[in-house]
């Protein structure tokens, strides 16, 4: 079975600029791509215990060119009560 390869970057950009800024490279290069929206849970910690929760996700798809078959997923997620923290993998 193979492994998918991951790199998990947290990032001070929201989601939404890093598909932007990445859809609008792949689309000036002329490359197709593919959009995709889901969920992931994550957890949250409160004072005692970690809960649950589910957080958005958008990625695209390089389908051509040299970069053919990258995805990037982001996602924000708020780990305590300082804030959230995005994540581009």
């Amino acid at each position: 079975m193979v492994r998918r390869n991951s790199l998990d970057l947290e990032l001070s950009v929201a989601p939404v600029d890093c598909i932007r800024a990445l859809r609008q490279l792949c689309e000036s290069k002329g490359w197709s791509l593919e959009r995709h929206e889901g969920a992931r849970l994550v957890d949250r910690f409160a004072i005692i215990m970690p809960m649950a929760q589910s957080a958005r996700t958008l990625g695209l798809k390089v389908l051509d060119g040299p970069l053919m078959g990258l995805e990037l997923t982001t996602w924000s997620e708020v780990r305590g009560s300082a804030g959230a923290v995005h994540i581009c993998s």
